[in-house]
């Protein structure tokens, strides 16, 4: 049976859960009742869910949506932060013991399952993050994927040999200094993706919080290095070709395993995923491979001989 409606709370839940998702600095608040979720304030005004920076340690007022952005969710939020800046005056605040004067200048988001760019560009004149869930719908709408998606990021939090800290950045961020450094040895250093941060006052962004490098991007068939956190491989980083055209995927997929049996052959079967990619991927041990990301090399090597070769495919070399 199909849920038409989205349940508010689960999802307030989980980004309680875990706040990282929103920003790898933001965690939750151990001294209030409920780590901070509905939050009551001295005038009986129930905030869904309160969190703190751990860096500038600034409360961060959040407000869940299961409707499309409205307008008046802005004058919502922004009511709820004068209420939050009254409880300066309040002696019995418990917000107030716990972010002193801080509590005068809140971070302020709402959390919504869509929102056009006057909506956005109104919450940023107005001080307001404002986060989109819409594509994650299905999975917040399936209670079972719902407990199966928190389970997967609380062992990955728990299992994984790279800390779930925010200080995971500096990792990620060197892998992928020194992927761009195998790149800029073969000469093709142009076709490296960076990862992106969203523009804001950002310490630190979840862009940078996970393995994932795109080489040769829009390709016929490009490569993607990611952690597969969703299938239990939580140590292990995966090396993946991939391509949106089954046909001539077949037929780089049959010259890859004719260049190199005994490299190719080991999998046989090509994979398919919920956006209709079809990919061919390869795991690499996690410790290993932040250790020497150099033996993506002869991968790649063979990726260009193969996409020249079959699909005539001309990559220019950097200058």
């Amino acid at each position: 049976m199909s849920v038409e409606k989205l349940d508010e709370k689960s999802i307030q839940e989980f980004i309680s859960e875990f706040p990282w998702l929103l920003n790898i600095n933001y965690e939750s608040v151990p001294e209030l009742k409920k780590k901070g979720m509905e939050h009551i304030i001295s005038d009986q005004k129930r905030i869904d869910l309160i969190l703190r920076d751990s860096i500038t340690n600034r409360p961060i007022i959040i407000e869940f949506k299961a409707v499309k952005f409205n307008r008046q969710d802005v004058g919502q939020i922004l009511e709820y932060r004068s209420k939050v800046l009254m409880e300066l005056s309040n002696p019995d605040s418990k917000l107030r013991d716990i972010f002193g004067n801080l509590i005068a200048s809140p971070i302020l988001i709402l959390v919504v399952p869509s929102c056009d760019e006057y909506a956005r560009i109104s919450c940023n004149l107005n001080g307001i993050e404002i986060f989109e869930y819409e594509k994650a719908q299905k999975t917040f709408l399936n209670p079972s994927k719902l407990l199966s998606f928190k389970e997967t990021f609380s062992n990955f939090a728990k299992k994984n040999i790279l800390p779930v800290d925010t200080e995971r950045h500096v990792s990620i961020k060197n892998l992928n200094n020194e992927i761009f450094g195998v790149m800029e040895d073969l000469r093709y250093s142009d076709y490296f993706k960076k990862n992106s941060k969203p523009k804001g006052h950002f310490f630190y962004s979840l862009a940078n919080f996970f393995i994932n490098i795109g080489l040769f991007n829009d390709s016929i068939v490009s490569i993607g290095i990611y952690e597969d956190i969703f299938n239990n491989k939580y140590n292990d980083v995966c090396f993946a070709f991939y391509s949106g055209d089954e046909e001539k995927f077949d037929k780089f997929i049959s010259s890859l395993k004719k260049r190199n049996k005994s490299k190719y052959n080991s999998k046989k079967e090509i994979d398919k995923n919920s956006n209709s990619d079809f990919y061919y991927p390869f795991y690499f041990n996690k410790k290993e491979f932040l250790e020497n990301p150099a033996i993506i090399k002869d991968y790649i090597k063979d990726y260009v001989s193969i996409m020249e070769k079959e699909f005539n495919t001309k990559f220019e070399k950097d200058e």
